[in-house]
């Protein structure tokens, strides 16, 4: 643990004495050049990337973006792509190439989603969706990744990204962050950890966060990437996200933390329900017995319960994720009691 102190102590103090825009994040995050960036399953085989090479790729296309798509200083460009090494690649790039990216609700329909972009005279979208070619200038980066590009001999950035509100309201809304109040959001690295420690646990030496939460949502893009990025950890993407491969994936991966709302963590239990239902109505009974008791002892002592939920669940804590996971947070939305007992 003294470990990542020294780090987030160092890191802290690189960006402190920064401006604190987007572009001292982007170097400082990618300084750690020889941590893992990013694991993926592809076609069963693990891929991963480092920051180094990751950051190559990003100034190419950033080069590749400036040069062949010119743009004015801060012009908004979508992005509208899954949570992905291409979306990294993307988002960076055009931070770097000037523009100023406006992250795409993907869950919105199409009509609002043209609308939205629209309001922000947006001309450009990174997708690889065929829904905009009628409307916009389309930009591939599987595309770019085919050629070869030359590193930039300057970079152009903007400060800004924005994106959608959740739409709970009556009307969408565009919220803009600049390295600001990114950098307000990373600051709180320090207080947070010295009040709980645990945030900072590994497994095998490593910390590794499920890339669930969708990147176009404030919650996404903030705490499960540019948070952990910051410091040089591991994203891992997921194909889909599927309870079977949610759990196949923390498994495979190591993962440590877990991001996720309600629903998800919902649907986790049904699936471990169903498994435990399987071992006959003594084992059912047996398991709600024991998260019943867990969750009481929590209610005094959240370090004996989770040593008891270490020992009473382990068998059920293995089949369900592994013993990677260190960390879960759930948000957005109220979570049901038991899912809390058994996550």
């Amino acid at each position: 643990m003294k470990r990542y102190w020294a780090i987030v102590k160092k890191d802290l103090a690189q960006l402190r004495e920064s401006k604190r825009e987007l572009k001292d994040i982007y170097k400082i995050a990618f300084s750690h050049k020889k941590m893992i960036a990013y694991e993926q399953l592809v076609n069963q085989q693990m891929e991963s990337m480092s920051y180094e090479e990751l950051a190559r790729r990003i100034e190419h296309f950033a080069s590749y973006l400036h040069n062949t798509y010119p743009s004015s200083s801060g012009e908004y460009i979508a992005i509208d792509l899954p949570n992905s090494p291409s979306f990294l690649i993307a988002f960076w790039g055009s931070l770097m190439a000037g523009y100023s990216p406006y992250l795409v609700n993907s869950y919105y329909p199409f009509s609002l989603r043209n609308s939205l972009l629209k309001r922000l005279s947006i001309s450009k979208i990174i997708t690889l969706s065929e829904q905009y070619n009628a409307y916009f200038q389309c930009i591939s980066i599987p595309t770019f990744l085919e050629t070869e590009h030359e590193t930039p001999k300057e970079e152009w950035w903007s400060n800004r990204f924005a994106l959608s509100s959740s739409y709970t309201g009556m009307e969408a809304k565009i919220v803009v962050y600049d390295g600001a109040s990114v950098a307000a959001e990373i600051e709180n690295s320090d207080a947070i950890l010295e009040k709980n420690s645990w945030f900072m646990q590994d497994f095998h030496g490593e910390i590794k966060i499920a890339a669930i939460l969708p990147f176009f949502h404030i919650f996404g893009i903030m705490v499960s990437y540019l948070w952990f990025a910051f410091y040089g950890r591991t994203i891992v993407f997921f194909h889909d996200l599927s309870p079977l491969t949610i759990r196949s994936t923390i498994i495979r991966h190591g993962i440590t933390h877990i991001f996720a709302p309600p629903i998800l963590f919902g649907r986790l239990f049904d699936e471990i329900e169903k498994g435990v239902t399987k071992l006959g109505s003594k084992k059912k009974k047996q398991f709600h017995h024991a998260i019943d008791f867990i969750a009481k002892v929590g209610d005094f002592s959240p370090r004996l319960s989770l040593f008891l939920s270490r020992i009473l669940l382990k068998e059920v804590r293995l089949q369900a994720f592994g013993e990677s996971p260190r960390f879960m947070i759930s948000g957005g939305a109220s979570i049901k009691k038991r899912s809390i007992k058994d996550d």
